[in-house]
């Protein structure tokens, strides 16, 4: 169909729009990888090249208005299908039916040229788009009136116009309307790109707005879990000085037996804020990377080990049991900060973890010193093992990992923690004195390298425990 200047002037602005919009659909694509925008890309390449090709405008393969109007209609049914997710949407049946009449409806418009002649071949192929468009507005409508899609009702909106500017087009190609309507096609089609426009980018700036209030409300959520957990810090800072005070004074009063027990007492209080500073600095860490997700749940898991904490601060002795479970409370926190560490405790087949008792918050400081000094500097495949064994009338506790070794942590440590001084195995060697002091038993502690290939492969430490000073221990309870 020839076109008049006034047409072919409108045409070349829709051409300019739907090049406008394959740029956008393009960029839109590279910066969020949803496949919607490649689809729309190719719909409104399709729209265009039939529109051009149909009024004679650039391009003039009148032999292949079928292929392309088969092309341009199977393209906006994928279009439809991706923008209201109908494999979600719809029930199986309903899908099923709608990919079976989209199937057969496209063969039959290619294929139309067989069994008729050229004339009839297209009013046949109008008549078949024209009922596709009715299938795929009807589903438009089950979507949006009857399972309260949102986005159906705007595709509705949307789609409205290009599909009615098909119908006038298709009704005068076929004689029913005068030929002058046909222009309806192409200005319905552009209304399609332009309301598709509003749509996108409402959703993009609707998508931004959400964005922003929910980093926002997670600021002040962190925010307001940092206060808290500052205030307890203080309070329990404030309890510890008191009790503190108060074993001195007790100390001075007290027979030997009283003051070896409370100057444990003591030691305990000065290794719990020692781990609970290693904690908020790991906090810190993950909110100063605005890793708001894995810091909100360091925090809450940080509130339960410390309540473990405050719960057996007074305790000198706790079962193996509470001290494993501790332990893994802890290293799950550690793992949000060290996300490859992979850790492991094993107890051997003869231990009994309820009756086998353990000088409180002893393994610890040993597995965190494995942490920050060892495994700390290595980027990848952190290990952490924990064996219990009983051995010659001893428990054996192994705090093995594959870290930096010792010569090399203590460089590390020389260039980036200048004057840092570790108090928590400074502290246990104290409470192991104490301990030996009190109930005649010695713990012994071994430290060394593990070899592999000749080089240093990582740093086991073993505390053994005589099986007579948990003995002692229930004699002096009972």
């Amino acid at each position: 169909m020839p076109a008049s200047d006034t047409l072919q002037g409108f045409l070349l602005f829709y051409a300019g729009i739907s090049f406008l919009a394959m740029f956008y659909w393009l960029i839109s694509f590279i910066y969020s990888k949803r496949r919607n925008y490649l689809v729309l890309i190719a719909a409104t390449v399709a729209a265009a090249i039939y529109n051009l090709n149909a009024f004679g405008v650039i391009l003039q393969f009148k032999k292949a208005d079928i292929i392309l109007l088969a092309f341009v209609t199977s393209v906006f049914y994928v279009l439809a299908s991706e923008l209201n997710r109908f494999r979600k949407n719809l029930s199986s049946f309903t899908y099923s039916a709608f990919i079976i009449t989209v199937a057969s409806l496209v063969t039959f418009q290619v294929l139309s040229p067989i069994f008729f002649n050229w004339q009839t071949s297209v009013t046949i192929s109008h008549l078949l788009a024209i009922l596709g468009i009715i299938v795929v507005l009807s589903l438009f409508v089950h979507l949006w009136l009857g399972k309260r899609q949102p986005t159906a009702g705007f595709a509705f909106f949307s789609y409205l116009p290009s599909m009615i500017g098909y119908i006038i087009f298709a009704f005068s190609q076929i004689k029913i309307l005068p030929p002058e309507l046909s222009i309806a096609m192409p200005i319905g089609s552009t209304l399609f790109l332009l309301l598709l426009f509003y749509g996108m980018v409402t959703y993009v700036i609707a998508l931004r707005k959400k964005r922003e209030k929910e980093h926002l409300k997670n600021q002040e959520l962190i925010q307001q879990q940092n206060i808290l957990l500052e205030q307890k810090v203080e309070e329990r800072t404030h309890e510890l000085e008191i009790e503190k005070k108060r074993s001195e004074e007790l100390l001075i009063k007290a027979s030997q037996k009283q003051m070896a027990e409370l100057e444990l007492q003591s030691l305990r209080a000065q290794l719990n804020p020692h781990f609970m500073f290693n904690s908020l600095s790991a906090i810190q860490e993950l909110i100063l990377k605005e890793d708001y997700e894995n810091s909100h749940t360091y925090l809450a898991r940080f509130a339960k080990l410390l309540r473990m904490l405050l719960e057996n601060t007074e305790k000198i002795f706790a079962p193996l049991q509470k001290e494993i479970d501790f332990l893994e409370l802890y290293l799950s926190l550690e793992k949000l900060r060290l996300p490859d560490l992979q850790f492991s405790i094993t107890t051997g087949p003869s231990i009994n973890k309820e009756e086998t008792l353990i000088p409180n918050m002893i393994l610890q400081p040993y597995v965190e010193n494995a942490l920050w000094h060892g495994l700390s500097h290595k980027t990848s495949n952190r290990k952490l093992e924990l064996n219990i064994q009983k051995q010659n009338g001893t428990v054996i506790y192994e705090v093995k990992d594959n870290g930096v070794g010792r010569k090399k942590s203590a460089e590390l440590k020389g260039l980036y923690r200048k004057g840092h001084k570790s108090k928590g195995v400074e502290l246990l060697t104290k409470r192991f004195k104490l301990l030996s002091d009190e109930f005649g038993s010695d713990i012994k502690t071994e430290v060394s390298d593990i070899m592999n290939n000749g080089e240093i492969g990582g740093t086991k430490v073993s505390i053994i425990v005589p099986d007579s000073l948990t003995q002692n221990i229930k004699n002096e309870l009972s």
